[in-house]
């Protein structure tokens, strides 16, 4: 078995883990009062060990903080790189597929319809997200391939024409959409 592994990937990775944990440190010694913030080799010498007192309460009250962000964008760059594979296009998101368009319909339809206030509109956001996930791919119906991953076209949920030609429409449209052209579509 034998491994190929790009340099220029590799070396990109690292420089952005560097710069990350660069823009981490001078995070953790920024203050929001009036009083004097840690330098970035004060910091460091924090949190190898070397200040107590003041100082490493201060790293200490931060650091969760600092770290949740950084895995907060960490995950939100996988998310699009997960949308991107599945879509293949590099300018790839939730909207594409119709994510967006079901979490909004489902969070409407909770505060308005079903009257759960904001609360409610979470859920409701989550169910109609869920169910975009769901209706997107299955409504291929029997005998057409997927779209997803297997086809040229994506399936795509949009908002659908509510002008008074159109007459009453459900507020989603399904079409279709190469990915080459699917961030562009609308």
């Amino acid at each position: 078995m034998s491994v190929r592994v790009d340099i220029v990937s590799v070396g990109i990775t690292v420089a952005l883990l560097v710069i990350t944990a660069m823009v981490g440190v001078v995070a953790l010694g920024a203050s929001t009062t009036d009083t004097p913030g840690l330098g970035f080799v004060e910091v460091i010498r924090v949190l190898t060990g070397q200040i107590g007192g003041t100082p490493a309460n201060h790293v200490a009250t931060w650091l969760p903080v600092v770290v949740t962000a950084a895995l907060g964008g960490a995950s939100l760059a996988l998310s699009g790189a997960i949308f991107q594979t599945i879509t293949r296009n590099p300018l790839g998101s939730p909207d594409i597929i119709g994510f967006t368009t079901g979490a909004n319909t489902g969070a409407l339809v909770a505060m308005l319809v079903l009257g759960l206030g904001s609360g409610g509109a979470t859920l409701g956001a989550l169910v109609g997200c869920l169910l975009t996930a769901l209706v997107a791919p299955a409504r291929d119906g029997p005998g057409r391939p997927s779209t997803l991953g297997r086809h040229p076209e994506i399936p795509v949920v949009r908002p659908g024409p509510n002008h008074p030609s159109a007459g009453e429409r459900h507020p989603l449209e399904f079409t279709r959409s190469h990915p080459r052209y699917a961030s562009i579509s609308f």
